[in-house]
């Protein structure tokens, strides 16, 4: 909804309206830093999942003790690398841009410096998405070898 909310909103002439009247400093850098911050949290608690995926097929007698370990931390962990993802969108300005084909009639993005001119953050969003895509073919590695040696394939 939010991704909705943020990045399409066509035929809307009242956002369209408020778009081309917005401050810099509007509310909407705290749409965009959310939707960025919700982004990688999910992202990383795909990742824990597939984690504990992994603990139940290592660990099948202890996993429930480990797992409520690993959820706090990770929970903890996630959430503050989510709010250190998504601050400089806070401490920027918002913009609004139209675009232009496919995206005909009117539609805009809105968006934050940071996420539109930053080359940080592009190397940032390169690099978190090798880590989170590293660590889920990892574990499913790891998931196969053990269900392997376990006779399970």
């Amino acid at each position: 909804m939010l991704d909705s909310l943020v990045y399409r909103i066509p035929f809307t002439s009242a956002v369209t309206f408020y778009a081309s009247t917005m401050k810099p400093d509007s509310f909407i850098r705290y749409l965009v830093a959310a939707l960025y911050g919700f982004e990688y949290i999910s992202q990383l608690y795909t990742v824990m999942f597939c984690f504990v995926r992994v603990l139940v097929l290592f660990h099948p007698k202890r996993h429930l003790k480990i797992s409520r370990y690993l959820y706090i931390f990770w929970s903890i962990t996630s959430l503050l690398i989510s709010l250190i993802g998504c601050s400089p969108h806070i401490m920027t300005n918002a913009m609004a841009m139209q675009l232009d084909y496919p995206f005909q009639y009117g539609s805009i993005i809105l968006t934050t410096m940071v996420g539109y001119a930053s080359h940080a953050q592009v190397i940032g969003g390169y690099t978190f998405a090798i880590f989170v895509t590293a660590c889920i073919v990892l574990t499913t590695l790891a998931m196969l070898l053990k269900m392997k040696s376990l006779k399970l394939m």
